[in-house]
């Protein structure tokens, strides 16, 4: 697998636990190499005709574009949002050793 494709995934949950529980499922199914659960984020969106302000967990999830459908999939499935913030960037450089270690985490050998 080339490095270049390679992605972060920015997920937001309503809190720690649920991070926590989606994290741990998809870096134990190998669809992620990890994921980041950044604590206390402040979001404020559009939703229901009006602007809401709330907490929430942002988790950074590291994959690759050929997990990056399967893991859109799982989070949709097991999200408790009506609509889930699921946005993939692609990595555009780092660090070799760790971008190796993301595909290595990974992959099904």
């Amino acid at each position: 697998m080339d490095k270049s494709d390679l992605m972060i995934f920015y997920v937001t949950t309503p809190d720690k636990k649920t991070a926590l529980n989606l994290a741990s499922d998809l870096v134990n199914y190998k669809i992620a190499a990890c994921a980041n659960v950044i604590e206390s984020i402040s979001s404020v969106f559009w939703w229901e005709g009006k602007v809401q302000n709330e907490p929430e967990c942002m988790m950074m999830i590291k994959t690759t574009k050929e997990k990056s459908d399967i893991l859109i999939e799982y989070i949709q499935k097991n999200h408790p949002y009506e609509v889930a913030e699921c946005i993939g960037i692609n990595i555009a450089k780092g660090s070799e050793p760790y971008l190796q270690w993301i595909v290595d985490s990974t992959s099904e050998e």
